[in-house]
């Protein structure tokens, strides 16, 4: 506790030198969580050839574009349908025994629903469900390097910002006290706006 306190208490040159220090090595810190964590890039030229469909559509726009991408394909094959008032979806034909997992499960949702009900779903009843197919869609592009694991998607976001964070608070510390104290704080103030444009 002195030691901050002691911090608080430098002569403002001597301060903004601190300052300074401890921004630089946050920058980089932030840099480090930002940049070396693994990203969604793919070293291998034959990957793309190996994805599906519902994998690219995973990439670009997470859970409901699988979702949107499936029901897409199982209308086309008239598997099933959309009601034209209540935009629920039914089942018109069984679905094939060779059909992608997200299909069948997607599939076996809306059947069920309609044989509970006598009517159909809809798409944001849809959303709502887990659907393990879609989960295990997600788990192998994090194995493949696509995708950032959740924890590490929360390494990548989060750190700079806390690392942010503690430097205003620092500053703010320091800002409040240069204030009580009548003492400048414009070149303080530059500083944390500075670090706000890095991180931002």
């Amino acid at each position: 506790m002195d030691f901050f306190v002691n911090i608080f208490d430098l002569p403002g040159q001597e301060f903004l030198l601190f300052f300074i220090l401890i921004s630089g090595f946050g920058v980089l810190l932030a840099f480090l969580f930002r940049y070396f964590i693994p990203r969604l890039v793919s070293e291998t030229e034959a990957l793309p050839n190996a994805l599906h469909p519902f994998d690219l559509a995973y990439l670009s726009g997470g859970f409901d574009a699988v979702i949107n991408s499936a029901l897409s394909v199982l209308r086309r094959h008239q598997l099933t349908s959309i009601h034209s008032t209540d935009k629920t979806f039914r089942v018109t034909s069984p679905i094939p025994t060779n059909a992608h997992p997200v299909l069948k499960e997607l599939f076996h949702i809306i059947e069920l629903q309609s044989g509970k009900t006598q009517s159909g779903i809809t798409i944001d009843m849809i959303r709502e469900k887990n659907i393990t197919a879609i989960h295990n869609i997600r788990q192998r592009l994090e194995e493949l390097h696509l995708m950032l694991s959740k924890w590490k998607a929360m390494i990548h976001r989060d750190i700079p910002l806390y690392i942010l964070i503690i430097l205003l608070l620092i500053g703010g510390i320091k800002i409040s006290i240069g204030i009580l104290r009548n003492r400048p704080v414009e070149f303080l103030i530059a500083l944390c706006i500075v670090n706000v444009f890095i991180y931002t």
